[in-house]
């Protein structure tokens, strides 16, 4: 569930402006870090094995402050699904389905992940199980098939403005999408076993770092970096490239085959996450009545986010600060907050 959730949007990813033809570099960096960020993010749920990451909060920072910092993250991951639902319908209305209105688009995807939260976290989870193994093949079969046109001279020569364009480019892509998993692995208390949830994260990020990167490389090496930099879908362009015959051409279609259920996972784990962080709030114990509010609340939040894709980008070259105190600095202190508490209480326990 992990690798689609990071895999939603690159699957028509764009070049990293700051990184360049050393995007893959730059995959690499901000899987690593990635890395320690997912140990931290999995750290309060370890801690309280008994309390999902919602108690856990009110738990370190007491019932008030909690109460505070679970309306914060609730609001974000609302923002946060009316933006995928955003992306997704001007991909949509700009690639494939010019003439249809975007609000159709939106409200269509919108009533799907309303239908997946009010059906429960297990429906989700078997609608992932389902879905990867058909991504998983359309993305191997892109892969191989546009192989032939690669020119992998095409990504050289590294650094060649230096580590600083790269450290920056790692940052942008931390910040989408590594960043966001976080409201998917606040989730991760569903599991049975509390063991798993590390195994689950390492595992899903390393493929999702892993695909990217290849991504990278594939789309420079075949499209060349400065074509690359001017190109909205590279990854679509890429596909429009396989040709065997008469019989496999114009695949690029298959790229909107892999964005539309990595995408429907993407905003409905968002959904999901506020619905529960707003019942934690009311002590309610049924997060499926909220989903329809909630749910509707987005779409609404995604026709007037962006007019168009430039106020988009505009709001995205800017995003990867924004993400900083909810997704770095807020996740690091409440980690040091409990490992110190789970310390003394453990001394306290020993004397």
């Amino acid at each position: 569930m992990l690798f689609m959730f990071l895999t939603g949007s690159m699957s028509s990813i764009e070049l990293n402006v700051e990184a360049g033809r050393d995007s893959w570099i730059a995959a690499i960096i901000a899987g690593a870090f990635s890395a320690g960020m997912f140990y931290i993010y999995t750290r309060p749920l370890i801690m309280y094995p008994d309390m999902d990451i919602f108690d856990a909060f009110k738990k370190i920072y007491g019932k008030t402050l909690g109460k505070v910092i679970i309306w914060f993250y609730a609001a974000a991951s609302i923002l946060m699904c009316a933006d995928i639902i955003n992306v997704f319908s001007q991909f949509v209305s700009t690639i494939l389905l010019f003439d249809t209105p975007k609000f159709i688009i939106s409200g269509l995807m919108s009533a799907c992940c309303i239908m997946l939260v009010k059906s429960g976290a297990e429906v989700l989870s078997r609608w992932s199980e389902v879905a990867l193994p058909v991504v998983a093949v359309l993305m191997v079969f892109l892969i191989i098939f546009t192989a032939p046109y690669m020119d992998i001279g095409s990504i050289k020569p590294f650094f060649f403005d230096g580590a600083r364009p790269v450290l920056e480019g790692a940052w942008g892509i931390f910040a989408t999408p590594f960043s966001e998993a976080f409201f998917l692995i606040s989730l991760f208390y569903m599991l049975k076993e509390k063991k798993d949830i590390r195994k689950s994260a390492t595992s899903g990020l390393a493929a999702a770092a892993v695909f990217l990167t290849v991504i990278y490389i594939s789309n420079i090496s075949i499209l060349n970096f400065p074509i690359m930099s001017e190109i909205k879908y590279p990854s679509f362009q890429t596909a429009s490239l396989i040709n065997i015959g008469s019989y496999l051409q114009r695949e690029e279609v298959l790229v909107s085959v892999n964005f539309l259920p990595a995408d429907i996972l993407r905003a409905t784990v968002c959904m999901l996450f506020s619905c529960k962080a707003l019942c934690n709030i009311r002590s309610k114990k049924d997060y499926r009545m909220l989903a329809a509010p909630v749910g509707f609340l987005a779409f609404s939040l995604s026709l007037v986010m962006f007019e168009n894709m430039v106020e988009a980008d505009v709001f995205f070259s800017c995003y990867k600060y924004y993400i900083l105190g909810p997704f770095v600095i807020l996740p690091a202190l409440t980690w040091a907050i409990a490992a110190i508490r789970t310390r003394k209480r453990k001394k306290k326990m020993a004397t």
